[in-house]
């Protein structure tokens, strides 16, 4: 079974609300968001190394992109990250680190998700920075996080109650419009993102930075 290695992001609500986006593009889907960056591979890593290298890293939601063909109907969220590239190893991609939205077989359903998702703009900041073996095959014991969400924040930001149960008595329109209400609502998330979120140093490291420089100028004289 091919083995992948995924970044998981934290909770939060504007994890619940990317989450509830993909369980209603898709209610069968069971693999909570991630963003794959090594794989396939036929038996495990050491991540040690790897892990340590992505320590500290952020990772920036910042805009939504497609990819269609006879074969494929794919919308993401796309993302930038300040450490990703050190341990980025998929052979058979280019550097596109992104979160799947919707992949399926319907691609006017994947265009309608698309135009939906994609009128907003997004600045989303998390903190991942642990990688986490995936294997591929679907029904694996214990091979992914499950997705999930908070039922009761989701409720109050749309009206509805989101599951399996309601999903299937939706029709596709009233779905699209429960994705554009929490779409809305990761914007209004995105405004309280601090602009500088990928570059700006934490304050433990901001301070020894600091203090670093200013012995290095003291011993200068």
């Amino acid at each position: 079974m091919p083995l992948f290695y995924v970044i998981y992001l934290h909770d939060g609500v504007s994890l619940d609300c990317i989450e509830a986006i993909r369980f209603l593009c898709d209610p069968s889907q069971k693999k909570a968001s991630h963003l794959t960056v090594r794989g396939p591979f036929p038996n495990k890593i050491r991540l040690v190394d790897a892990n340590k290298k992505l320590a500290g890293n952020k990772l920036l939601l910042n805009g939504v992109n497609r990819f269609f063909s006879e074969s494929q109907n794919t919308v993401f969220f796309t993302c930038s990250a300040t450490k990703i590239k050190r341990v980025w190893n998929k052979p058979d991609y280019p550097f596109n680190p992104h979160i799947t939205i919707y992949d399926g077989d319907s691609q006017t359903f994947a265009s309608e998700v698309f135009d939906v998702v994609s009128k907003y703009s997004y600045s989303l900041g998390f903190h991942a920075d642990k990688l986490t073996p995936l294997v591929s095959k679907s029904g694996a014991k214990n091979s992914f996080r499950p997705l999930s969400f908070d039922l009761a924040a989701i409720t109050e930001i749309t009206g509805e109650v989101i599951t399996t149960e309601t999903i299937n008595h939706m029709s596709l329109g009233k779905r699209l419009t429960l994705i554009e209400q929490l779409c809305a609502h990761l914007k209004a998330l995105s405004l309280k993102t601090d602009p500088n979120f990928l570059t700006k140093e934490g304050g433990k490291d901001k301070d020894r930075r600091t203090m670093i420089e200013m012995l290095r100028h003291a011993f200068s004289y």
